[in-house]
């Protein structure tokens, strides 16, 4: 078994290992298909009975909530019933020790409410944010503000989610790690992340010393999103929808790849109706794309970069202003005039079609139909999606949604359309 030299939680030490103890070295392709994700999506409840809410109104309920989870009461309920300031002091993630399976696995509901003043500080420390690992949970109706930095496994709501939902939560400020860092999660495992936003800080990517993997998949929503293995249809695959970044995502490790605005990498995944509302993405690597760095299978649709700039380090080829490097079928996507380019870096797929890219002006970008958040407030409907002008076939490609957040999703695509039902 090869060695690190240093321990890892539980989630990253099967992988790590199968990526570095090959005898022979691995394609991009197959090693971004071990490092995106590993367990197969296994259906949960989310919703709890309010008598079976935890009521969390103050710092002190925060904090002694917090501390039950991770003495081993994972499966405690909660509900935020008015904003909480964390003033600034050192924050334990909620969920911290996976190495011992002790994730959370129940319902965390904000209710519209902000915390605020986090401070997640430990740069060696794996599993970092407000949440540190979650598994089969629900993360729902939250506002986070602050900071979280840490080493793999980074994001501003939580470090990781296997198995989960996170619906309706933005986070304010700046995340910071080495590997699998995200505005909103670092490491996406078969979950569905949907209706968040990402603004006013900046995802960044630096080296740290004693770890072996390069570093890298970094974005402003997720860090990571997908699986090892595709399930036979598309009705359980994770799922990046209905996401706003406004943010810097930076790369400071010439060793790092996979960088991007809305997701570093995405993999047997759908990233539907997101879009990069302005910043930059700017890496001293390869593989950026303006909305995912790098992509392999199933569907990119609806996805619109209009920040400032994609750029990757001098003479690399996979540099995108929509993705980097990939074999995903891209749908209805584009990218801000000057911003990059070109739309896609390097397809994986020689047959890959590039008219289902476009490239806008400034002005055409005024008329784009920004990703629509569905408030809890908003009950059954259809959101507001992406899409461009000047292109017959648009109003064939599409997404309709039926709500409420609480709901899973399921997703079905026949090569024009792509259907979200919540069930």
């Amino acid at each position: 078994m090869c060695s690190t030299g240093n321990p890892r939680p539980a989630i990253f030490k099967t992988f790590i290992n199968k990526l570095f103890c090959y005898k022979r070295p691995l394609t991009l392709l197959s090693a971004l298909m071990l490092l995106c994700a590993q367990f197969a999506f296994l259906p949960s409840a989310f919703a709890a009975d309010a008598a079976q809410y935890e009521l969390i109104g103050t710092k002190e309920e925060l904090v002694k909530f917090r501390d039950r989870v991770n003495n081993g009461e994972t499966d405690l309920n909660a509900r935020l019933t008015a904003d909480i300031d964390l003033g600034g002091e050192k924050w334990t993630p909620i969920g911290n020790d996976p190495e011992n399976d002790k994730f959370y696995n129940a319902t965390f509901d904000g209710s519209g409410h902000t915390v605020s003043g986090l401070k997640v500080q430990d740069p060696n420390g794996n599993y970092q944010g407000f949440f540190g690992g979650l598994y089969q949970a629900s993360v729902e109706n939250l506002t986070v503000i602050g900071a979280s930095e840490g080493a793999m496994a980074v994001g501003g709501i939580a470090g990781a989610a296997e198995s989960s939902s996170i619906n309706n939560c933005i986070f304010k400020g700046d995340v910071t790690g080495h590997a699998w860092v995200g505005g909103i999660v670092g490491n996406n495992v078969s979950s569905r992340v949907m209706n968040c936003a990402y603004f006013g800080g900046t995802v960044t990517v630096v080296a740290r010393e004693g770890i072996l993997f390069n570093g890298g998949l970094a974005g402003g929503i997720a860090g990571s999103c997908g699986q090892a293995d595709p399930f036979p249809t598309l009705e359980k695959s994770p799922l990046l929808a209905n996401c706003i970044v406004s943010a810097d995502i930076k790369n400071t490790n010439t060793n790092a790849t996979g960088i991007g605005g809305v997701a570093g990498v995405a993999n047997y995944a759908i990233v539907a109706n997101c879009t990069f509302v302005s910043g930059s993405v700017v890496s001293v690597g390869n593989t950026v794309g303006g909305i995912v760095g790098a992509c392999n299978n199933y569907y990119m649709v609806n996805c619109v970069f209009a920040g400032s700039k994609v750029a990757g380090k001098e003479g690399a080829n996979d540099v995108g202003g929509v993705a980097g490097h990939g074999g995903t079928s891209i749908v209805n996507c584009g990218w801000l005039e000057g911003s990059a380019a070109k739309g896609f870096g390097t397809p994986e797929n020689a047959a890959f079609n590039e008219s289902n890219l476009k490239q806008f002006t400034a002005a055409q970008m005024d008329k784009i139909i920004v990703s629509a958040r569905l408030l809890p407030t908003s009950g059954d409907g259809v959101a507001a999606f992406v899409s461009y002008p000047g292109k017959s076939a648009a109003k064939n490609l599409k997404i309709t949604s039926a709500v409420p957040l609480e709901a899973s999703y399921t997703a079905e695509a026949d090569g024009t359309t792509v259907k979200l039902t919540g069930k």
